[in-house]
């Protein structure tokens, strides 16, 4: 495998033990968990990102219904 040193530099390396990874949770801090767990936490991340991501979209198409209102009202006032 590669072993990334920097963005642009990357070395080779040699897989360890399997019975324990390292699992990046966010803002430079890591968990380790079994194989399993690891599973297990990145399938509930990614539950949690389409959740977050479909109130987003939802959130967005309601922005675009307001701003095309508000964009034919002040079409309706400039004429």
């Amino acid at each position: 495998m590669l072993v990334p040193v920097t963005e642009s530099l990357y070395v080779p390396g040699k897989v360890g033990a399997t019975d324990k990874v390292l699992v990046d949770i966010g803002t430079g801090y890591f968990v380790e968990k079994t194989p399993k767990g690891a599973e297990e936490y990145c399938k509930k991340k990614v539950q949690e990102l389409r959740v977050n991501m479909e109130r987003i979209m939802n959130v967005v198409q309601q922005k675009r219904k307001q701003l095309v209102m508000v964009s034919e009202q002040l079409s309706k006032r400039g004429q």
